[in-house]
């Protein structure tokens, strides 16, 4: 399933319950702010009872008990010019 929230704060928390309330797994969530501090979003995601994973946000500054998971591209590396051999 997918949720599209067009970055909007309220339609993303609106989405991720209507999400859990399927009874998805697990989500992967592109939050739409930078960082998932003090935001509605950080409480509907700490209070679910599945993994999560934010994709492509920091999440360093979140005291989320452990909860959350993130996962980022690496784009100065990913940049790099690198020859590999086979």
């Amino acid at each position: 399933m997918l949720g599209v929230s067009k970055y909007s704060p309220s339609e993303e928390c609106l989405q991720i319950r209507r999400l859990l309330a399927s009874g998805v797994d697990g989500l992967l969530v592109t939050p739409s702010h930078e960082s998932l501090a003090g935001t509605p979003t950080l409480d509907v995601l700490t209070a679910a009872d599945v993994p999560i994973v934010v994709v492509e946000r920091l999440i360093d500054d979140v005291l989320d008990s452990g909860r959350l998971e993130s996962v980022r591209s690496d784009h100065a590396r990913g940049r790099r010019s690198q020859s590999t051999t086979c």
